[in-house]
């Protein structure tokens, strides 16, 4: 290189880079949507509760580093826990195929959770960075699509009224 051309500069960690603005959008759309469904179905708080798990579920799940899960194949060394481990995997293979909603929401929630993973594992953030990161982007999808629900149901039955 000559003296005049610029050094090449390598991306820090605070600078967004184009495919991040696409990736952390997307998770929060996915959440928000789930948190939409939610407020649709008029759940209690252990539904909601349930939510708030999934979310931390998923996360976790994401951002853990895969030494970890895989500590978790020695629960199928014993034949009569590998039997209760695949009869419950079955099952629960079955209430997703017959529940395709839930299905294709589960697969949406993990695809886009998986590009933001990617994404802050290229930006050499550790496991619980990646881990907060997830949690807060995917609580407040939730909350955004609860809110965005509830004003949409207010401004609706408002409108309704004043006629």
């Amino acid at each position: 290189m000559s003296e005049d051309s610029p050094r090449p500069t390598t991306p820090t960690r605070m600078q967004l880079r184009p495919q991040y603005v696409v990736s952390f959008p997307l998770l929060l759309l996915t959440y928000a949507h789930l948190g939409w469904k939610l407020a649709g179905l008029l759940v209690g708080v252990r539904s909601w509760a349930i939510a708030g798990l999934v979310v931390l579920g998923l996360s976790e799940l994401l951002a853990s580093p895969w030494s970890i899960v895989r500590q978790g194949a020695r629960w199928l060394n014993s034949d009569r826990r590998a039997f209760f481990s695949s009869m419950v995997a079955t099952i629960a293979v079955v209430v997703l195929f017959i529940h395709t909603d839930v299905l294709a929401n589960l697969l949406l929630l993990v695809a886009a959770g998986l590009l933001v993973r990617l994404d802050l594992q290229v930006a050499n953030f550790s496991g619980w960075g990646a881990f907060a990161v997830l949690v807060s982007v995917a609580s407040a999808g939730v909350g955004v699509g609860w809110l965005a629900h509830y004003f949409s149901l207010s401004s609706l039955l408002f409108s309704w009224l004043a006629t």
